[in-house]
C-alpha cells in the first residue's frame, strides 16, 4: 500500500499507511522505511525521506537508489551527487542507481564540469 500511495503521489494516504505501520510495530523494519522513503520523495517531502534514510540500520542499494532519484526528481543535483558519492564509501552502487545520477547531472551540468566522480 505504501508503495501504491507513492505511485499516485497521494501524501495523506502514505502518511496515513505510515502511522498504522507505526503503531503495529513496523518502525524498525528497514523494508518498510525503505518504501517510507520511496513514498515520501514521490510526495514531495524530501526532507521527510531523508530523515527516514539517515534512520536505516542497513542502507541497502534500493535505499540509497531511493533517495538519490528522490533528490534528483526535485532538481536536488548537488545532494544527488553527494549521496552518490557517500554511497560508493559504503555501498556497490547498481545499474539502477546510474538513472539517478545521470538526471542530477542533467539537472545542473555547470555544477558537475568540475567534479570527477570514480565508479572504479
Amino acid at each position: 500500500m505504501i508503495l501504491s500511495s507513492a505511485d499516485i503521489a497521494c501524501l495523506p494516504l502514505g502518511r496515513e499507511i505510515h502511522g498504522f505501520g507505526w503503531r503495529h510495530g513496523f518502525q524498525y523494519n528497514d523494508k518498510v522505511k525503505t518504501a517510507l522513503i520511496d513514498m515520501y520523495v514521490k510526495c514531495g517531502s524530501v526532507k521527510v525521506a531523508c530523515v527516514f534514510f539517515e534512520q536505516l540500520r542497513e542502507k541497502r542499494v534500493v535505499s540509497w537508489n531511493a533517495i538519490i532519484t528522490g533528490y534528483a526528481m526535485h532538481g536536488l543535483a548537488v545532494e544527488a551527487l553527494n549521496l552518490f558519492e557517500r554511497m560508493m564509501k559504503e555501498a556497490q552502487p547498481d545499474h539502477i542507481i546510474f538513472v539517478g545520477v545521470l538526471a542530477a547531472c542533467s539537472l545542473q551540468p555547470r555544477a558537475f564540469a568540475r567534479r570527477r566522480v570514480s565508479i572504479v
